[in-house]
């Protein structure tokens, strides 16, 4: 197999990754905000003790399909910038932060219902409850770099649609703007972090289609030259 279609089934990576982290998401039901009491927080992760603990290990899967989409997405980030990977290592350290983020995150949820909540208390689950989420909402400051990083490179090279890469900024900025959810309990602001996780959902979800198709279009068209050269 050549390097153009590793390339093409590496971004199926990014499809399953999507897939993986929105049943993930769904799983729990619609879950508590970190303004609610510690009652509600804790009666939530009791009565969905299971579905909170399964969401937890299906969000830490989705980093080896995210990872096996990275390396696509470096290739043609590299092959966008003429090979010096300025924007490249950002958008990769940003992934990587963002995957680092979400599943500390995801173990220490999963953990409350393991534990459980009579042990730890109320005080005690609200206050990881919190942290688990803030963490989460940590994940869009490193989507945000690897939209905007990406996204340059795209509007730059056109190595995608120039479309794509200016919805990339817009939703890496909003993903910017929603993580001041860290530093406030209020509902408007973490609605902008939801908003921006689910664009930056369906963002990478459409690119690693394009680049699926894009890269089979490369590869038989290298397949094509090279059996005109023989």
């Amino acid at each position: 197999m050549n390097d153009r279609n590793w390339e093409r089934w590496g971004a199926l990576g990014g499809i399953l990754f999507v897939v993986l982290v929105a049943v993930s998401a769904i799983l729990p039901g619609n879950p508590p905000m970190t303004s609610d009491s510690a009652k509600k927080i804790s009666d939530f992760l009791v009565d969905h003790d299971d579905e909170v603990r399964w969401a937890g290990y299906l969000g830490a899967l989705a980093v080896v399909p995210f990872f096996w989409w990275l390396g696509s997405v470096w290739r043609m980030m590299r092959r966008g910038e003429g090979g010096s990977p300025r924007l490249a290592v950002m958008a990769a350290l940003g992934g990587a932060f963002g995957i680092a983020m979400a599943t500390v995150g995801a173990v220490i949820l999963s953990a409350i219902p393991i534990v459980g909540v009579r042990t730890l208390g109320l005080v005690t689950t609200r206050t990881l409850y919190v942290i688990a989420t803030n963490l989460g909402v940590a994940t869009l400051f490193g989507i945000g770099a690897f939209l905007l990083a990406y996204s340059v490179v795209i509007i730059r090279s056109a190595v995608l649609p120039r479309i794509m890469g200016w919805l990339g900024v817009l939703i890496g900025i909003v993903c910017l703007v929603g993580g001041a959810t860290v530093a406030t309990d209020k509902d408007a602001v973490f609605d902008v972090a939801f908003v921006g996780f689910i664009a930056s959902l369906l963002w990478v979800l459409v690119v690693s289609i394009i680049m699926f198709v894009r890269s089979g279009d490369a590869a038989e068209a290298d397949m094509v030259g090279a059996s005109s050269t023989a």
